[in-house]
Order: structure tokens, then sequence, then C-alpha cells
């Protein structure tokens, strides 16, 4: 086979001449063929010359792949609250530890056993900058010995912290 060509038992096809050979079913010779002219099969006669073809995608390939891409937000919501949660839920708790060692520290240096949160949250006292990020609501007042329990950490959750 010549580069350029593609041929089978009844069909020849050279593109380099831009012909066809097409013989008649059943025969083959020098007699029974016939030659037809091809165009370029780079070159499509609608087309014209140097337009690029142009692909599409169908509706169906389309919602296809809005049903994927829906399916795998339904899979990944839920684990991202999952881990939005946690995160809250370790600050929370790191914030009762900051609370938790102050008012040990309160407790030591003034020889008392209660103190109010006021008292350790300031520019001067233990605990310089406090920011709730869940909407939780801390106790207002602390005795030695007791937990810290936080409440309403993201509208619904309880955090007791024991130290």
């Amino acid at each position: 086979m010549r580069l350029g060509c593609f041929s089978t038992p009844a069909v020849r096809i050279s593109y380099h001449f831009l012909t066809r050979i097409a013989f008649a079913p059943g025969t083959r010779g020098v007699d029974n063929y016939q030659v037809i002219s091809l165009p370029h099969p780079t070159i499509s006669p609608l087309r014209g010359l140097g337009s690029s073809l142009r692909h599409a995608f169908t509706l169906v390939e389309i919602m296809i792949v809005v049903v994927i891409i829906g399916l795998l937000a339904a899979l990944a919501i839920p684990a991202f609250k999952r881990i939005h949660q946690t995160s809250q839920d370790r600050t929370v708790l790191n914030n009762a530890r900051q609370i938790s060692s102050a008012a040990d520290q309160y407790f030591m240096e003034m020889g008392v056993s209660s103190v109010a949160l006021a008292n350790l949250v300031g520019q001067t006292n233990y605990i310089k900058e406090f920011q709730t990020v869940a909407s939780e609501t801390y106790p207002t007042n602390l005795i030695a010995g007791t937990t810290i329990t936080i409440t309403g950490v993201g509208g619904t959750r309880t955090i007791t912290y024991e130290h």
C-alpha cells in the first residue's frame, strides 16, 4: 500500500490524486472501473478553505455534566459542614483553655476562689484579646475547681472544659 492511499477490495481511494476507483461489485480488472474525483480530506466543500471544524456539546452531555457536579456537591457539602463544625469546636475549646489558665493564674495571684470573666479579658489583663467564633456564650463568673461550660456553640452545641 502506498502512503496517502486507502484501499479495500472494492474501493481504492488515493488522496494524492484526489480520485476514487470503484469496481463494479463482484468484478475486478482494468475494464471494470470508474474514476470519481474526491475533494481533499482536509477541505470540506460545505465550509470552504481555512475554516476550522467546530465541535459543540449536545444538551444531553451538558446535562450529564451538571448532574455529576450536583452529585459531587451533594457529597461534599456535608463534609465541609463537619469540618467547619469541628474547627469551631476546637477554637471554642482553645478559648476555654485560655480562660481556665487565666483564671488559675488570677486565683493564685489574688488568693481568691472566684473571678468575673470581665476581670480576665482586656489589654491590661490576662487575656489580651478574646473573640467568639460560633455565637457561643461563656460563663460570666468562674469558680476555682469547677468546669467551664460554653453554651450555644453554633446555635446548638455545648462544650464543657474541665481544668
